[in-house]
């Protein structure tokens, strides 16, 4: 994704989606992310059942698999554990849930919303008008500000580097009182 190796110890990318989850009481247009595998590295979280994304599930033409938002989980199947393995029918397509995110996970954005999370493969093309955004963790002694002179030097090299531009690079790690 981004070879920014030496000053980002984690990377990952997400962007928005609204699938439509189709069962016998109707369809129903759910609110989403479609994440990279490595989001979960970078934000330090782990299912509360099942288990995560696998690099193989970003591949194009791969078997669809998801997540489920404790919330959705709760709300939607009563918080039933044999949900792990269940298919749900999104955008018409059989989705295997694979894992159930812990209560308060709410995904990179930290929106509240998001009821389900799908694999995001970067080599297919992303249907517009969507944004994909690219975050990570930077690595233990790396500063902001050299973070974002790196990356801005990977982004000249990029195809549309132009377009990878601004980078916006903040230390979020949580100060130990």
């Amino acid at each position: 994704m981004v070879r920014g190796g030496d000053v980002l110890e984690a990377t990952g990318a997400y962007t928005l989606a609204q699938p439509v989850l189709t069962s016998p009481d109707g369809a129903e247009r759910l609110s989403a992310e479609r994440l990279t595998p490595g989001v979960f590295a970078v934000l330090g979280t782990r299912p509360l059942l099942g288990r995560l994304f696998v690099t193989s599930e970003a591949a194009a033409g791969s078997e669809p698999v998801a997540l489920l938002n404790h919330a959705f989980w709760v709300s939607r199947f009563g918080g039933d554990p044999g949900v792990i393995g269940r298919r749900l029918v999104l955008d018409g397509r059989p989705t295997t849930v694979v894992g159930v995110m812990p209560e308060g996970f709410d995904g990179p954005r930290s929106l509240g919303r998001i009821q389900l999370w799908l694999p995001l493969s970067l080599a297919a093309p992303v249907t517009p008008p969507a944004t994909v955004m690219i975050f990570g963790r930077l690595r233990e002694g790396v500063t902001p500000l050299a973070a974002e002179a790196r990356l801005d030097g990977i982004s000249r090299g990029l195809p549309g580097g132009a377009a990878w531009q601004p980078w916006c690079v903040a230390d979020h790690r949580r100060s130990s009182l």
